[in-house]
């Protein structure tokens, strides 16, 4: 009975590494960004009220989180687009935290906001940055959260 060996291909390694090259460079320039727009019917929230809301339901992610050693503590970067008065049109997910159910959370609050009107407005668009921390322990759970205009 015949059998079947290995056969080489004529192509070599250096073909085939830019080749793979590629694709890793065009799947890191083709991360996914999350963004988030207030539903019609939901009504704006302050910040102290999105922090009371976060705490509310980290009641229920914590011990989730602290299953995993390296996700009992972390944040995420959210970018807000604001309209004249303050309200909240878009948040986007700018730098995740490593857990997709935070950052879902983080960011469908964050598009409830309403902020106090921005001193200028520029092109229709001004941006700010909010920043959400937390930290999950056996003791209890902190958010923390903070703003900043981009």
């Amino acid at each position: 009975m015949r059998t079947t060996g290995f056969i080489r291909t004529a192509t070599r390694w250096r073909s085939y590494s830019c080749i793979a090259l590629a694709g890793v460079v065009a799947a890191c320039a083709s991360g996914t960004v999350r963004v988030y727009e207030p539903p019609q019917t939901a009504a704006r929230i302050s910040l102290p009220e999105m922090h009371d809301r976060l705490m509310e339901l980290m009641v229920v992610e914590c011990p989730r989180m602290i299953g995993t050693r390296d996700r009992r503590h972390g944040g995420v970067t959210v970018g807000l687009a604001l309209d004249a008065s303050g309200r909240v049109e878009r948040a986007s997910i700018r730098k995740g935290s490593g857990d997709a159910r935070f950052d879902d959370l983080a960011g469908g609050l964050a598009a409830r906001l309403k902020l106090l009107p921005p001193p200028q407005v520029l092109a229709n668009d001004p941006s700010t940055r909010l920043t959400v921390l937390y930290e999950c322990s056996m003791k209890g759970m902190d958010i923390r959260l903070a703003t900043d205009s981009v």
